[in-house]
């Protein structure tokens, strides 16, 4: 174990316990990364890990190695930064949005999609994407375009009211440090609004070993609940002031993955086409906190305003 893992980058401690051993998913269904991988939980924050040999460095997003694993088209792309605006609607209500010198950015915004949404929020928009194919189309937009959140923090420190970050802590060398920088771009009273996948939906819950092959991905270091974040954005000096799961698939999904141990996605199975048992099924997992997806409102823990 020590071999696989040193002190836990959250909190310290040294004591890990492997929940995953075997083949994960790389890419798309079906697609297995090549070797065993490992995937442990910290026993004091409880965050999940993914041993470092399996993961993938900064490069491979600095150079768009991400954009082809995936191979989500530009339609895609699209439908889901709707869906993230759909889920957070109600988060942003009551926030400074409109004022003069109202600031907004994204944090890991790829080409755009969700910001050209809410862009008419703030008076000046900030990007932040560590791939370079995105930029120049990120600045004809008339956006401020930055890597990384720490090069944004000379121009940008204590100016953001208002800051969105959907499925990246997951990716990054280092969640800790990842919420400090933009804890650092958060402007007095501002709000940083952020998803990750929830490791404790429900085919988790239930223990599907296929399910789990799936769930883990050499493209995500980190694994979170919503005690497991919530401590690491405590540790990053952030209050967690509002906690959303959400699950974004049918029932038809959850029983073609028992039944046959592989997704439907959106599809449907014959007689479970109903888009208002689907609609319960959705509200159902999400107040019982095991949706697919984690949303997280915060604010600096220095107060607001």
């Amino acid at each position: 174990m020590k071999a696989l893992y040193g002190p836990c980058e959250i909190c310290g401690n040294s004591q890990w316990e492997i929940q995953y051993q075997g083949r994960i998913r790389e890419g798309g269904f079906g697609n297995l990364s090549p070797e065993t991988c490992y995937v442990a939980r910290c026993s004091n924050c409880g965050i999940e890990r993914l041993n470092e040999k399996a993961c993938k460095d900064e490069e491979f997003y600095e150079k768009g190695n991400y954009k082809n694993l995936i191979n989500e088209a530009e339609e895609e792309s699209s439908s889901r930064a709707k869906r993230n605006l759909e889920y957070v609607q109600d988060l942003i209500l009551g926030e400074r949005a409109g004022q003069e010198s109202f600031v907004i950015g994204e944090i890991g915004c790829a080409g755009g999609h969700f910001l050209s949404q809410v862009e008419g929020l703030g008076k000046e928009v900030v990007a932040v994407e560590p791939s370079m194919l995105y930029h120049a189309k990120l600045a004809q937009r008339g956006y401020r375009v930055y890597s990384m959140s720490e090069n944004a923090l000379e121009d940008y420190g204590r100016k953001i009211g208002l800051i969105f970050c959907f499925a990246v802590i997951e990716h990054t060398q280092d969640p800790l440090k990842f919420l400090q920088e933009i804890k650092g771009l958060l402007a007095p009273g501002g709000s940083l609004i952020l998803s990750t996948p929830n490791r404790r939906d429900i085919l988790m819950e239930i223990g599907l070993e296929g399910y789990r092959q799936f769930f883990y991905r050499c493209v995500h270091r980190w694994y979170f609940d919503r005690e497991s974040f919530s401590f690491c954005a405590r540790k990053a000096g952030l209050q967690v002031v509002e906690v959303k799961s959400i699950h974004r698939f049918g029932l038809s999904n959850a029983m073609a993955w028992l039944k046959d141990g592989r997704p439907t996605g959106a599809a449907a199975l014959p007689h479970l086409d109903s888009p208002d048992l689907d609609r319960y099924w959705k509200e159902y997992l999400s107040s019982r906190g095991v949706g697919d997806f984690l949303f997280f409102k915060m604010k600096s823990e220095q107060g607001s305003l």
